[in-house]
């Protein structure tokens, strides 16, 4: 079985894997332990990713939740000893699906980085004298608004980079 999963909107792969289970058996002998290989290279996908969002909140909230459980689910199953192989592969193919279904969070880098860099310049009283009062009220209420936007959870791409702009202008 190969499995390649990309991030909606993208064609490249959040994960690739090839899985092959051994021989095919429609009774699996309850004897015979299951194959976690697949499964156990999948979650370490997965714990990375699960870093990365804590890092980065990289994903959103909704998709994110659907990998989380999936994580979850999957970690029991490779500690089950009992797991039977339909069962391995199902969390495998849950977890993989997840990852698959994951949608990029609105990123706040750049407008974090022009809120840091003015905050800078307005501390640097001595050669904030040198502009107007108008234009540094200018760049504060610019500086205000991006504050909003940037502590805003339901900012959509569009309004960061229309705040991170207008901060960057306000400046110039």
């Amino acid at each position: 079985i190969k499995v390649c999963i990309s991030k909606n909107g993208g064609s490249d792969p959040v994960l690739s894997w090839l899985g092959v289970t051994g021989k095919e058996s429609t009774t699996p002998d309850p004897d015979e332990k299951a194959d976690k290989t697949s499964l156990n290279h999948a979650i370490l996908m997965a714990e990375k990713m699960e870093k990365e969002q804590q890092e980065n909140k990289c994903y959103t909230e909704e998709s994110w939740a659907k990998v989380a459980k999936a994580l979850e689910a999957a970690k029991e199953m490779a500690a089950n000893k009992e797991a039977d192989q339909a069962a391995v592969d199902e969390a495998f193919l849950n977890l993989v699906t997840a990852c698959g279904t994951l949608e990029n969070a609105p990123q706040k880098v750049g407008l974090k980085a022009a809120i840091e860099g003015v905050n800078a310049i307005l501390a640097d009283t001595e050669n904030l004298s040198k502009y107007t009062e108008e234009s540094v009220n200018a760049v504060r209420t610019a500086l205000e608004e991006a504050i909003q936007v940037f502590n805003n959870d339901a900012a959509d791409q569009g309004t960061i980079n229309n705040a991170t702009t207008k901060l960057l202008t306000a400046v110039n």
